[in-house]
């Protein structure tokens, strides 16, 4: 497999890698500053950040449901930019992009053309369910994505399995859920190792590349792992919350789905279909992403399509596999090439459109003009707003993540709710 510094000295790659960067960041960025979309879960954990940089500890001072580490990595950053969430939402849309430079990597270097990586990321960056709004607008999955993908093109181009058991490493830190997606690819990828090392006069080259990947995964999740337990509720919190929502049927997930894939169908069946075209020696990739789908979509008590972003990379990756595939069997480049581009423009170029250039919020705008004049602390169930206008909100155990009551189906605190009310000198109940 060719390395990054080998690809990356042929021109006509660096070229393409840079056309596709900036790309996707023009797309991302336009509307920053224009609009906000206040129903993603941005406001939660930025103001967790807060929280965390005013100095209080995560779980043991007010309620998460999630796991601290995008938590603390936002406070650092945020304290950096002095809280101006334009610029932040500028440099989190560059990191989200980013994420194509692996995967234009892997797809090049698997199958030596240039035409499958250009591609399969127009598909990453255009993956409506991943880029409509929350790889501008902070989310956990969309953050992980590039770490998922160098942790895949270490263990699939540079070979260099500490790396790639680092970069799984942190990439499980960020959500409960992205264990088990390491899980299932690190897994797929040993079987694999050791089922070829089977023939060779000794089985300690495959057994000695999956010690090299676990264990330094092992080492730092497990030291990760630790920490977390020992922070007062963080297990009640975390785990406590996800035993406790409430349970999503099935059917309607399997509805959920139906609803997505008019818009989404492209990243699916093209990343479906290749799971099956995967080079032999890939065989454990396409493999681990058919059995990824349905576990994150019905091993949880819950699901919501945007889980589904978690495999937007790797659905890209597969699909490189699916678009070499009609390459190598002689189907001209320039027809594949331009059917692409227009399946993608019919399928979701309206929608992503409408989403990254045309929607404007003003009202939003307005409201944090008037919010900014207004004395703290407020009193809101949307800490977004609290965030754009540099004020903080009336303290109380879940001021981070007050939605948490209504996703269980339960009530707000009747004590909690009185109190915020009493101490807040601006309510701003939305």
């Amino acid at each position: 497999m060719k390395t990054i510094v080998q690809i990356w000295q042929d021109q006509k790659n660096l070229l393409c890698l840079v056309a596709l960067l900036a790309f996707g960041i023009y797309i991302q960025t336009y509307s920053i500053g224009k609009l906000v979309y206040t129903f993603p879960d941005e406001g939660i954990y930025l103001y967790a950040a807060k929280l965390v940089a005013q100095g209080h500890l995560i779980y043991r001072d007010f309620f998460l449901a999630h796991l601290p580490f995008w938590i603390y990595i936002n406070a650092f950053i945020l304290q950096l930019l002095d809280w101006n969430m334009d610029l932040y939402h500028m440099l989190y849309a560059f990191w989200v992009v980013s994420g194509a430079i692996p995967l234009y990597l892997i797809v090049y270097s698997v199958t030596k053309k240039s035409t499958p990586a250009v591609l399969a990321c127009l598909i990453y960056l255009v993956f409506p369910e991943m880029m409509q709004w929350d790889a501008h607008l902070f989310a956990m999955r969309q953050a992980s994505t590039p770490l998922l993908g160098w942790a895949m093109y270490h263990l699939i181009c540079s070979r260099n399995y500490k790396k790639s058991g680092v970069f799984f490493a942190i990439f499980s830190m960020g959500l409960v859920t992205n264990f088990f997606v390491s899980f299932i690819i690190m897994g797929a990828w040993a079987v694999q190792a050791y089922l070829d090392g089977i023939d060779q006069p000794t089985r300690k080259v495959p057994i000695r590349k999956i010690l090299l990947l676990l264990i330094p995964y092992l080492l730092l999740v497990g030291t990760y792992a630790t920490v977390f337990a020992v922070i007062p509720n963080s297990i009640n919190n975390v785990f406590g919350y996800q035993l406790n929502n409430q349970f999503i049927p099935y059917i309607t997930r399997i509805m959920y789905i139906k609803r997505m894939l008019p818009i989404n169908w492209v990243m699916f069946i093209f990343g479906f279909v290749g799971c099956f075209l995967a080079p032999r020696k890939l065989r454990w990739v396409g493999t681990s992403f058919l059995i990824i789908f349905p576990v994150i979509t019905f091993a949880s008590r819950t699901f919501y399509p945007h889980y589904l972003v978690i495999l937007g990379l790797p659905f890209a990756l597969s699909a490189g596999f699916f678009l070499d595939y009609l390459i190598r069997h002689h189907v001209s480049t320039i027809p594949i090439v331009v059917s692409v581009i227009s399946i993608i423009y019919y399928s979701s170029g309206s929608h992503m459109y409408y989403h990254l250039v045309q929607a404007k919020s003003p009202t939003f705008y307005s409201t944090i003009d008037r919010l900014s004049r207004a004395p703290e602390p407020v009193f809101t169930f949307e800490p977004i707003y609290a965030l754009y206008a540099k004020k903080s909100i009336t303290y109380h155990y879940y001021v981070a993540d007050p939605r948490s009551f209504r996703v269980l189906g339960d009530y707000y605190p009747e004590d909690v709710y009185i109190t915020g009310l009493s101490q807040n000198n601006s309510c701003f109940c939305v």
